[in-house]
């Protein structure tokens, strides 16, 4: 065989290898899309998390290596996170919600005697009038919460003219104006 000659026959010989090589994966692949690629994925996802676990090893991020104190004190900050979102949107109605709320209310207010409420009769007892102390302490507390509302109320100025029927309508004509 001559040079050229030796030389082509490598590269059919190559050529050969590549085919068959191709057909393996073309079929394998066959394999793995026959059940809509689902075997594939999952193993993607398996490798991916046992990655994933790996570097929390490495970086000491597992649940089983955090300290007791370590774990309450992520507990009670996101505790603390979650109390100062606040509540949004039907969560005001939860019963959860409105008990904060009376407990955030009464925080405030000093309590008088507690009764036995085992032995308490309303209807029995003569002990019905209300000290003048805890009178005046709800009327404060009644009279604060009338202000608190007021100040989160913006009121119109007296001298000034009324010139819109709402809010909207108001800015609108500021607006307007402006032009």
């Amino acid at each position: 065989m001559t040079p050229v000659q030796l030389r082509l026959h490598k590269l059919k010989l190559k050529m050969n290898a590549s085919r068959r090589i191709n057909r393996g994966e073309v079929m394998e692949e066959g394999r793995r899309m026959q059940d809509g690629g689902k075997k594939e994925a999952r193993k993607i996802k398996k490798k991916d998390r046992m990655k994933r676990e790996e570097e929390r090893r490495k970086l000491g991020d597992d649940t089983m290596g955090v300290s007791a104190s370590d774990a309450i004190s992520r507990q009670n900050k996101k505790e603390e996170k979650d109390k100062r979102r606040g509540n949004f949107g039907w969560e005001m109605y939860n019963s959860g919600t409105q008990h904060r709320a009376y407990e955030k209310r009464m925080g405030g207010m000093v309590m008088g005697q507690k009764r036995d409420t085992r032995t308490y009769d309303p209807s029995v007892s003569s002990d019905t009038t209300d000290s003048p102390a805890g009178v005046a302490r709800m009327a404060s507390d009644i009279k604060e919460r009338r202000n608190v509302s007021k100040r989160r109320h913006r009121t119109e100025l007296e001298g000034e003219d009324v010139t819109s029927i709402n809010e909207r309508n108001k800015v609108f004509n500021k607006k307007i104006k402006r032009v």
